[in-house]
């Protein structure tokens, strides 16, 4: 349609009767009808339209219709091929132009000189306007991938960053969880064997696992509370250091005697450390209940250094000096080990020579990662 607009037009403004001037009419049909097709032969519908205005030109000036059209199909081939190739291009499609340009100059009048200079410019600038085009294009093609990239980089960050976040939780809850039920199932063993002896100690192993059962729905809502909307709840400051006898206590409620001994001299931590020392302590007072059998007794030992913190864990439970049986390397060892490597620390457990099983974790402060 904006094909036929452009050879009315055309028409209007050379002011001449079709039928009457039928070379003219179709020097400009051939200038104007071909941009029909600039967008299924390209390069051919180019070459149509300047030679139509190559005729038009030599019998006496090109209209503004016909330079529109050839113009406008010169910019569209030349943003459908990379640089060197449009380039090419257009000048094959604008040739026999261009030479009748120069022959015009040459043995025509100078009263055509102006025309033919506008028309050579315009094509120039056309051709500069569509490898100008092609390059914003390309820029911003560049742009929108690069930004793709940034946007896929971002969803595999905050895809790792949960899968931490995940791992945390499962770890804090796996630590809780087994701690407690670890003591609630041997105070409820022991209270079954002397509830029809001893009601008493029955009712003091009751109250043992009261107290556990409290505990550990505590330290839960204070874990499940991190991922609600909420943070109203659950403020309790997590446990640390400070705790640490009350976590004997409730072992040695269990059955499981445990001597604690410091060196160095006790420091203020790092929030994050302390709490990851505590849960290392208490998962491997955990195994020791689990793993080490009867009248299984533990050993707790932390070192303070100037730069660090050393814990030491052991035990003479049932564990045979060569290969450690009873205990397992499963979460609660791997669990230790995530959390060392937090702080890029060092982590050894294994069976003691003369049985018994020890853990030995030397945390570095301030080392967080």
């Amino acid at each position: 349609m904006f094909a036929v607009t452009l050879l009315v037009i055309g028409i209007v403004e050379q002011d001449f009767v079709p039928l009457d001037d039928l070379s003219r009419f179709l020097a400009l049909l051939g200038a104007t009808f071909p941009l029909i097709f600039r967008r299924r032969t390209p390069f051919l519908a180019t070459v149509a339209l300047y030679a139509s205005a190559s005729i038009l030109l030599l019998q006496g000036g090109v209209p503004a219709a016909a330079q529109v059209s050839s113009l406008l199909a010169l910019y569209y081939l030349g943003t459908l091929h990379e640089s060197r190739r449009a380039v090419t291009l257009q000048l094959l499609a604008v040739l026999p132009f261009l030479v009748t340009i120069l022959t015009t100059m040459i043995l025509d009048t100078q009263s055509q000189f102006t025309l033919i200079i506008v028309l050579a410019l315009f094509t120039a600038i056309t051709i500069t306007a569509s490898e100008l085009s092609k390059a914003r294009l390309a820029t911003q093609t560049a742009l929108e991938e690069r930004a793709d990239q940034l946007e896929a980089a971002q969803r595999d960050l905050l895809r790792l960053a949960r899968e931490d976040e995940r791992a945390a939780i499962a770890r804090e809850l796996h630590d809780i969880v087994a701690h407690n039920v670890s003591v609630m199932v041997l105070q409820a063993g022991a209270a079954k064997r002397v509830i029809g002896t001893h009601p008493e100690l029955a009712l003091e192993a009751l109250d043992a696992i009261d107290v556990a059962g409290r505990e550990a729905l505590g330290e839960m809502r204070l874990v499940v509370g991190v991922l609600r909307p909420d943070k109203s709840q659950g403020l309790e400051p997590q446990p640390a250091l400070n705790r640490l006898g009350a976590l004997i206590s409730r072992v040695e409620e269990a059955g499981v005697p445990v001597a604690l001994t410091i060196d160095g001299e006790v420091s203020d931590l790092p929030l994050a450390l302390e709490l990851s020392a505590y849960r290392i302590i208490q998962e491997c007072l955990t195994n020791t209940m689990q793993h080490g059998g009867p009248w299984v007794a533990a050993q707790v030992s932390l070192d303070y250094q100037r730069n660090s913190l050393g814990i030491t864990v052991t035990d003479n439970g049932r564990n045979s000096p060569a290969t450690g049986k009873g205990h397992t390397s499963g979460h609660g060892l791997f669990g230790i080990a995530e959390r060392v490597a937090m702080f890029d620390g060092t982590f050894d457990a294994g069976p003691k020579p003369d049985g018994g099983f020890r853990v030995q974790v030397r945390l570095p402060v301030g080392n967080v990662r």
